[in-house]
C-alpha cells in the first residue's frame, strides 16, 4: 500500500511508526484519498489509539494541509476516527471551538478595532490606520467591552487586545509539530484572562487534553492551575479541560486543589466520582490534623454519615464562623437524626430571611434529605413569621421548606403545599417544584401529578 500512497504522507506516517503508534490500513486509506480530491501538502500525525469500548476503536489523528506555495489550507485538524472490525466506522471532527487563534489561522486579512463606552461604539481600520467598514457579521461587541484597541481576524472574527499582528504572523508560520509547545509557552507567562482563555480553546482543539499525559505534563499543569495570576476564568477553563481526561484521582495531584477555594470543590466532586474511597480516606485523615481540619471541613457534604469524621469536626468547631456554619449543618443533622439537633432549631428560630438564604436554603435542603420530621414545628414557625415576606414565596426556600412539611406527614403543610403549586406560573419555579417533589417519580413528572400525589 505504501508504494502507491502521496509521498508527502508516507514521511509523516514513517514518523508515526517510530512513535509506536501505527495508523491502520483504513485510515491510511482515508487520507489518501483525501489529498487525491484536495492536493497539497499533507501532514498526518497519530496522537492516540483508544482501547476498544462498544465494539468500536477510537483513532485521534492531527491533519494539516499546505498549499504548494507553503500557506496553510488548515493546520492540526482533529480527526476522531471509529473503527469496527478493522473498518471505519464514522470520522467526527469537533467543532470550531471559537477562539482567537483558530480564528487568526484561518483569516485571510485582520483589522483593528477600536472600542469604547463598553464596546457599544466600535469603529475598524485597515492595519495601515484607513478607516473601514465594520466586516460582515461582525457580533462580538460582547468581548470588547474593556475600551482599547483589539485585533479582529476576518472573516470568523475573535477580537483580542495586546496582540500584534506581527505576533499573529509568526503563531501563522509555526509548523504543525510545533503550534502546541508555542501556545503552551505563551500561557506559560499569564497573559491577561481574555487570552488566557484563547490560548486554552485552541490547546484543546489541537487535542492537548484529551489523552493521557506523563507525570512530567500533569505536574506543569497543575502548577499553572494553581497559580491565582493566571486568572479566574482561565483557571477554571483548564481545570475542566483536565479533569476530562487526565485528572488522577490521587492525593499527590489533588490536595493542593482541594484547599484552594475556586477549584476545590469541582475537585472534590471528580475525585469522589472517580475513587471515592482514595478521597473518604484522604478527608478522613485530614479531619485528624489540625492545619488540615478547616479543609476537610468544607467537604462535610461528602463524609457526614462517617461518625469519625463527624465527631472530628464538632469537637473542632464548636463556635463556627459564618462561614463554617454552612459546612457544620450535614453534620449537625447527620448528628440528631432522629430527636433533631439543637443548632439546626435555634438556627429556624432565630435567623431571618433577609440577609441569610444562602444558609437558609443550604439547611432547608439538608432537612429535607435527612430529617424532615424532627423539624416540622421550627419549619411552621418560620413560614409563620415570614408570611408577609413576598421574597420568601418566590424564592426556592419556600417550596423546599413545604416539601419537608409533606415528607413529615403534615397536613398544614400539605395543604399550602398543594395551593402553592396551583399557584404556579413562572416556568423556572415550576421547574424547581419539580425537581423538589418529584424526586424519586419514575415517568413524567408534572404538577398536576404531584399535587395528586399530595391530595393522596
Amino acid at each position: 500500500m505504501m508504494k502507491w500512497m502521496p509521498s508527502a504522507i508516507a514521511v509523516i506516517l514513517a514518523a508515526a511508526a517510530a512513535n509506536a503508534l501505527e495508523i491502520p490500513a483504513e485510515v491510511r486509506l482515508l487520507y489518501a484519498d483525501e489529498r487525491r480530491q484536495n492536493p497539497g501538502i499533507y501532514e498526518v500525525v497519530p496522537k492516540f489509539e483508544f482501547p476498544e469500548r462498544n465494539g468500536l476503536v477510537r483513532v485521534d489523528v492531527l491533519v494539516s494541509r499546505k498549499t504548494e506555495d507553503g500557506r496553510w489550507v488548515f493546520r492540526n485538524r482533529l480527526d476522531r476516527i471509529f473503527l469496527k472490525d478493522g473498518k471505519i466506522n464514522a470520522v467526527r471532527r469537533p467543532g470550531a471551538p471559537g477562539d482567537f487563534w483558530s480564528a487568526a489561522l484561518a483569516a485571510e486579512k485582520f483589522l483593528y478595532a477600536d472600542s469604547d463606552d463598553q464596546g457599544k461604539k466600535l469603529s475598524f481600520s485597515e492595519l495601515d490606520g484607513t478607516p473601514c467598514a465594520p466586516p460582515a457579521g461582525n457580533g462580538s461587541q460582547a468581548e470588547m467591552r474593556t475600551p482599547g484597541r483589539y485585533l479582529f481576524p476576518v472573516p470568523g472574527g475573535r477580537p483580542l487586545s495586546g496582540i500584534s499582528p506581527e505576533t499573529v504572523e509568526k503563531f501563522r508560520r509555526l509548523p504543525a509539530r510545533e503550534e502546541a509547545a508555542w501556545l503552551r509557552e505563551r500561557l506559560r507567562t499569564l497573559p491577561p484572562p481574555a487570552e488566557a482563555v484563547s490560548l486554552l480553546k485552541r490547546l484543546d482543539a489541537v487535542g492537548e487534553f484529551s489523552y493521557p499525559l506523563t507525570a512530567g505534563e500533569r505536574e506543569g499543569w497543575r502548577k499553572l492551575l494553581l497559580e491565582e495570576r493566571l486568572g479566574v476564568m482561565p483557571r477554571r477553563l483548564l481545570q475542566q479541560q483536565l479533569f476530562q481526561a487526565n485528572f488522577l484521582p490521587h492525593e499527590e495531584f489533588a490536595a493542593e486543589l482541594l484547599a484552594d477555594p475556586l477549584l476545590g470543590s469541582r475537585t472534590a466532586e471528580a475525585f469522589a466520582e472517580r475513587n471515592r474511597p482514595a478521597f473518604e480516606t484522604l478527608l478522613l485523615r485530614w479531619s485528624s490534623q489540625p492545619d488540615k481540619q478547616e479543609t476537610a471541613l468544607r467537604y462535610s457534604n461528602y463524609l457526614n454519615s462517617n461518625k469519625e469524621y463527624r465527631n472530628r469536626m464538632l469537637s473542632r468547631f464548636k463556635a463556627p464562623a459564618r462561614e463554617q456554619l454552612l459546612f457544620l449543618v450535614p453534620l449537625y443533622l447527620r448528628d440528631a437524626e432522629s430527636e433533631g439537633s439543637k443548632e439546626i432549631r435555634e438556627l429556624l428560630n432565630n435567623t431571618p430571611f433577609q440577609g441569610n438564604f444562602r444558609l437558609l436554603r443550604l439547611t432547608a435542603e439538608w432537612i429535607l434529605a435527612i430529617a424532615p420530621a424532627a423539624y416540622a414545628p421550627e419549619i411552621k414557625a418560620f413560614l409563620h413569621r415570614e408570611r408577609n415576606n413576598p421574597d420568601l414565596k418566590r424564592s426556592v426556600l419556600y417550596p423546599l421548606l413545604l416539601a419537608s412539611l409533606c415528607k413529615a406527614n403534615d397536613p398544614e403543610g400539605a395543604a399550602e403545599a398543594i395551593a402553592y403549586l396551583k399557584s404556579l406560573k413562572d416556568p423556572a419555579q415550576i421547574e424547581n417544584a419539580k425537581r423538589i417533589w418529584g424526586k424519586g417519580m419514575t415517568g413524567p413528572v408534572t404538577l398536576d401529578r404531584i399535587i395528586r400525589e399530595l391530595q393522596k
